[in-house]
């Protein structure tokens, strides 16, 4: 019974305790933004203030890494009235200010040889103080800026259109007996187109594709019928020793 009575006493004193101490509010903190760039970027970072139990004074240093950032600029936020800025940043008011949001805006300039990854920007508390002269809990939080090359431009292939003299198989921008030679050889199915594409540099389609067999027998079939034939061959030889002349024809890739 007595060992009952002993622990209920105790019991009845543990929750005494525990209900008369009293609650300590979270640290008021102060946190550096995040924000993304690329090389060569300016960029925005924020401190944001945050569970401000009344401040007056704040005194803070900055650390970051100067080959990656430079910092141009430092704007006040509408919290503290004052804003020193030099080897540490200083905030004042003759009264205590109690709202929370951004303390102040760090602008900076991303090196044009950053690398690709994230460049920590940590802001360290060195004093804070209320309009009574006592100190306030202030702690930071970093933030910091992550730095990614952009993305490879890219750029739709050109829309080109083939100006091409009907006849010139070897694509050598003249009409020739070897043109012709070429010819024959496609109408008794020596070479076929697709082996005349393999081996000519002919340039590209108007879809940034090498020109087509479809192409180039335009150019060989110059009687204008259903197939590359002999009297092709004939056609494109007479046109290289000038004894008839062969237009000048636009082909869209």
């Amino acid at each position: 019974m007595l060992k009952k009575s002993v622990f209920a006493i105790a019991l009845a004193l543990c929750l005494f305790v525990s209900l008369a101490a009293p609650v300590f509010a979270a640290n008021a903190t102060v946190a550096v933004g995040d924000a993304d760039a690329h090389p060569g970027d300016k960029v925005s970072v924020a401190l944001n203030l945050s569970g401000n139990p009344g401040i007056s004074y704040i005194r803070a240093t900055l650390e970051y890494d100067e080959s990656v950032l430079t910092l141009d600029e430092v704007r006040n936020g509408s919290i503290l009235a004052d804003l020193d800025v030099g080897r540490n940043l200083l905030w004042s008011a003759n009264d205590n200010a109690t709202g929370n949001g951004v303390l102040a805006t760090l602008e900076f300039t991303v090196s044009a040889s950053a690398k690709n990854g994230r460049s920590e920007i940590r802001l360290i508390i060195r004093e804070a103080y209320n309009s009574d002269e006592k100190e306030v809990k202030l702690v930071a939080a970093s933030g910091g800026v992550n730095v990614q090359q952009p993305a490879p431009k890219t750029t739709e292939p050109e829309k080109i259109e083939y100006t091409w003299n009907y006849g010139d198989i070897d694509g050598d921008a003249e009409v020739s007996a070897a043109d012709a030679r070429l010819a024959l050889r496609l109408a008794i199915q020596i070479d076929t187109l697709d082996d005349l594409v393999a081996k000519f540099q002919y340039g590209y389609t108007a879809d940034g594709q090498k020109l087509t067999a479809k192409i180039l027998e335009q150019i060989a079939n110059v009687d204008h019928d259903e197939e590359v034939s002999a009297s092709d061959a004939r056609g494109i030889l007479r046109a290289a020793i000038m004894i008839e002349d062969l237009a000048p024809a636009s082909f869209s890739a």
